[in-house]
């Protein structure tokens, strides 16, 4: 993140979505949803795919009754002996949905926030949760630092992400600014993007004079836009890539239970999402856990710590 980032600025920033990034967990039921008996068994056989549980998870769903869901877009490597292992998860966004209110709350957190990893036992960026323990961890440190119970999550790997992008037939989204990204040229106005170049869209910061926070918003352009296309009447068609795009990339604790449930009794909390960022931290540079090299971190002072748990548990509330 640049220095003229860290000066800048940081004002939280309030506004409705257009059905937002909640859509990633909604776009998990597309096919629960009011269509055939043959592609809710197609759909059954993906979730049992995709499922795994954490350790500890309140079941509120089927009460309709308020919850959190972390969702994590991340990168998976290979570790020394050619295994897969988690990566960092360079998206972490909090949502909470509330059916009594029909409203949603999104937080982005950056990902680049000390924290204390809850179960690790050091203070690092909250991105490195996953690294460390996984979904398990990366719940669990979430929920320590906004001092709210966090019973649900949904992870997408960037593959996922890019053929879902496929699967769609591509997106296409209102650009605001010239760059390149991975060998390709982006220009401003309305651009049409296949996977790859949604993927490479999606992880641009260095040259945005937002930083991270400019890289946040592409990707929810982008979700929003594989959304529209996935809910429109044509998707029907691409159900079965869809499908694969999800039984192939995306891990949840949402069972196929959950899933009807959100279907059937959670569909008016997309048309009121409220959407915010933790913009009002600071950006220094600490000494690293190793106690020999130093970072930048992203700082987010009690203070303003307290205010996003007072909103968080205010969305809670029923």
């Amino acid at each position: 993140m640049s220095e003229t980032e860290t000066r800048r600025s940081k004002v939280k920033k309030k506004h409705p979505v257009r059905k937002a990034i909640l859509m990633l967990i909604l776009i998990l039921v597309l096919a629960i949803a009011g269509v055939a008996g043959y592609l809710y068994f197609k759909t059954n056989s993906t979730v049992s795919k995709i499922n795994a549980p954490l350790k500890t998870s309140a079941t509120n769903i089927a009460d309709k009754k308020p919850f959190a869901v972390l969702l994590l877009g991340t990168d998976n490597d290979l570790d020394s002996k050619g295994r897969q292992r988690p990566g960092l998860s360079d998206t972490m966004i909090l949502a909470v949905v509330n059916p009594q209110k029909e409203k949603t709350y999104l937080l982005s957190l950056p990902r680049d926030t000390r924290v204390p990893i809850v179960g690790h036992g050091t203070e690092e960026k909250i991105n490195s949760a996953f690294a460390y323990g996984g979904a398990q961890m990366a719940v669990d440190t979430v929920s320590e630092f906004m001092d709210i119970p966090v019973n649900y999550y949904v992870n997408m790997n960037m593959d996922g992400f890019k053929q879902l992008v496929d699967a769609v037939d591509g997106v296409t989204v209102n650009n605001k600014l010239n760059f390149k990204q991975d060998g390709i040229t982006f220009n401003t106005g309305n651009i049409n993007l296949s996977g790859k170049e949604a993927l490479a869209y999606s992880r641009m910061r260095y040259e945005d004079p937002k930083g991270d926070f400019g890289r946040q918003q592409r990707q929810r352009q982008v979700i929003e836009a594989v959304t529209r296309k996935a809910t429109s009447s044509s998707a029907v068609f691409n159900y079965n890539d869809i499908l694969k795009a999800i039984g192939n990339n995306v891990e949840t604790n949402l069972d196929t239970k959950d899933m009807i449930s959100i279907a059937k009794n959670y569909r008016g909390v997309v048309n009121n999402v409220t959407e915010s960022s933790i913009e009002d931290g600071t950006g220094e540079t600490l000494m690293n856990p190793d106690g020999a090299t130093t970072s930048w971190y992203y700082v987010v002072s009690d203070d303003v710590k307290a205010k996003y748990q007072k909103e968080l548990k205010e969305a809670l509330a029923e």
